[in-house]
């Protein structure tokens, strides 16, 4: 995620929803002391307890921005595997 033009005035939390409207993860900001940053976000099934399958990650996550007045930003993730990637996929005990 890159994040640019932040004003000194923006400041608040980026919150990062799963599909089961669960807090996956959340990125503080503050324009006063970046006004830009790039946060790395890699959505996987060792994070949350609720998300204990792959195809838990599959449906619509929300980017939802706190104490700043930005909408929210809604994202998909599909039911699809890069090809050769099957072999990293491992099932969370216990889920």
């Amino acid at each position: 995620m890159v994040v640019t033009g932040l004003k000194p005035d923006d400041a608040g939390k980026i919150v990062v929803t799963d599909p089961k409207g669960g807090t996956f993860t959340t990125i503080p900001f503050n324009g006063t002391m970046k006004s830009s940053f790039n946060y790395y976000f890699k959505p996987n099934t060792e994070r949350i307890e609720k998300l204990c399958k792959p195809t838990d990650l599959v449906g619509e996550w929300i980017i939802i921005f706190q104490g700043a007045s930005y909408k929210s930003i809604p994202f998909q993730i599909v039911n699809d595997w890069i090809p050769g990637s099957e072999a990293e996929i491992k099932p969370i005990d216990p889920c």
